[in-house]
């Protein structure tokens, strides 16, 4: 018969997850800003970013919009590190001045990152409103042409050419 876990055990649990995850989001943040704040424009747009979400958690936004639309996933909001999409921009051999389309760009640094430093026309799809909001403050707040968010569903989005 399996015992119950003891709160603290649990505490202990939970505080060694979260320490883990706090340290490997640590190690993707230097590597970001070793790969790409040479480019000084990335590194101010992306600083600009992450400073907008101190205190407003992308994870607790995103279940509040779920719970609010009474959708019974409250937990689809995931973002890929930038580290990983560099492996994946390489794989697909990226070109200047390509089109790039995210569906679901969630706070679109993904998206800021193609368009800056892959000079390419980006197209970020994503619903909830504040993840829009945001990323259309920093295109604006920086001046960035050829990138362009809506808060759009994607399964009902036109995914003709930018505007």
């Amino acid at each position: 018969m399996e015992r119950a876990a003891s709160p603290l055990g649990n505490y202990v649990k939970l505080f060694s997850l979260k320490t883990k995850v706090q340290y490997r989001n640590f190690c993707d943040f230097v590597k970001t800003a070793l790969n790409y704040y040479s480019n000084w424009q990335f590194a101010k747009v992306d600083l600009s970013l992450l400073t907008l979400y101190i205190g407003n958690n992308p994870y607790q936004i995103s279940k509040d919009y779920q719970l609010k639309a009474l959708s019974k996933d409250l937990y689809v909001y995931g973002e890929t590190p930038l580290t990983t999409f560099d492996q994946i921009m390489n794989a697909c051999d990226v070109k200047e001045g390509e089109t790039y389309l995210e569906l679901g760009c969630g706070r679109g640094r993904s998206c800021f990152l193609m368009n800056i430093v892959k000079k390419c026309k980006v197209v970020g799809i994503e619903h909830i409103p504040e993840f829009v909001n945001l990323a259309n403050t920093i295109k604006e707040r920086f001046y960035l042409s050829d990138i362009e968010f809506r808060c759009e569903d994607m399964y009902r989005s036109d995914f003709g050419q930018p505007s």
